[in-house]
């Protein structure tokens, strides 16, 4: 389906695997500048290889840890960067520690505080002014 999204630039966070590797299919599929970001470095290489395979994009990719902001701003600097200002951002995340409320600890919390909220938070931030 054409959406009109062509020569967008897109940024999902948390996208080297998973529903966020989806998304970045489904907007490379669109015919988007894709940029690509995860904790992961060995899964970013493959899927931003993947992504350039199945649809002859040329992904840009940054690891990057959501619960740390110098990682996000570095993230959103690289991005621009390379593309210029950022149309489409999807805040993604792999989701805090499971575990039952009385099992977790006050640093699981903080993690979970930063890693949800905060990230998307600190992105949207940035990209919005753009």
């Amino acid at each position: 389906m054409d959406t009109g999204l062509k020569d967008k630039t897109v940024l999902i966070t948390a996208s080297s695997m998973g529903i966020g590797k989806a998304v970045a299919e489904l907007f490379a599929e669109e015919g988007c500048r894709v940029a690509i970001s995860s904790r992961a470095k060995e899964n970013l290489l493959s899927t931003a290889a993947e992504l350039k395979e199945k649809y002859n994009v040329e992904p840009f990719w940054s690891v990057c840890d959501l619960n740390k902001q110098k990682d996000i701003e570095n993230t959103f600097s690289a991005v621009t960067s390379q593309f210029g200002n950022i149309d489409i951002l999807v805040n993604n995340c792999g989701g805090p520690v499971p575990g039952l409320f009385q099992q977790l600890e006050e640093e699981d919390w903080n993690n979970a505080y930063e890693q949800v909220l905060l990230s998307t938070v600190r992105f949207s931030k940035l990209v919005l002014p753009g």
